[in-house]
């Protein structure tokens, strides 16, 4: 019955992330993974994840989600900040759309810079932005009900996606295509 009052108590992500058992969680990012490495194999010729951000990062990033879920599933109190208790998910809706207009606008700005190849745009208009939703709404909630365990591995996560991102743009692996055709001489469809 605990269940049940903590659904009725929780909106828009929350209610999806405390409805979800963790191994569920767990089967989407792997998805997610699974779409870009066979989207690419069949769309490009080759399956690929060169930026180490992105192969790595996104796998551990499933860390924090789960964490934030576990708090979730636990009924910690004080887990969920002012902003986020509306009685409906409006203000989750609204957050995700603003997140999905940025991947977007930096979709867009960075077209002629990248490939432009579908799992490129699928990663900056949903995965990405769908990342960073999940992250706005689950680090308030591990930093207010987290364990110092808990909130030291998100903390751990974050800075080694920041490196490997820092890694990424220093030796020229975000642009993945380009990387792959200078570096190994793979020209892809």
């Amino acid at each position: 019955m605990t269940n049940l009052i903590l659904l009725n108590q929780l909106h828009g992500g929350y209610l999806i992330l405390g409805a979800l058992p963790i191994w569920a969680i767990v089967a989407i990012f792997g998805l997610i993974q699974a779409i870009v490495y066979v989207g690419r194999d069949q769309l490009e010729g080759l399956s690929y994840q060169t930026a180490y951000s992105a192969g790595i990062g996104d796998m551990f990033f499933v860390i924090p989600i789960i964490i934030g879920a576990t708090i979730l599933h636990e009924q910690r109190p004080g887990a969920i900040p002012g902003l986020f208790q509306e009685s409906n998910s409006i203000m989750h809706i609204a957050l995700l759309f603003a997140c999905i207009a940025l991947g977007i606008i930096v979709c867009i700005m960075t077209l002629e810079k990248r490939s432009g190849k579908f799992i490129d745009i699928l990663h900056d208009v949903i995965i990405a932005p769908l990342f960073l939703f999940l992250a706005i709404i689950i680090l308030p909630v591990i930093y207010r009900a987290g364990t110092t365990i808990e909130i030291c591995a998100t903390g751990f996560v974050i800075l080694l996606w920041a490196s490997l991102v820092v890694f990424d743009v220093k030796h020229d692996r975000m642009d993945q295509r380009k990387y792959l055709k200078e570096k190994f001489g793979i020209r892809l469809k």
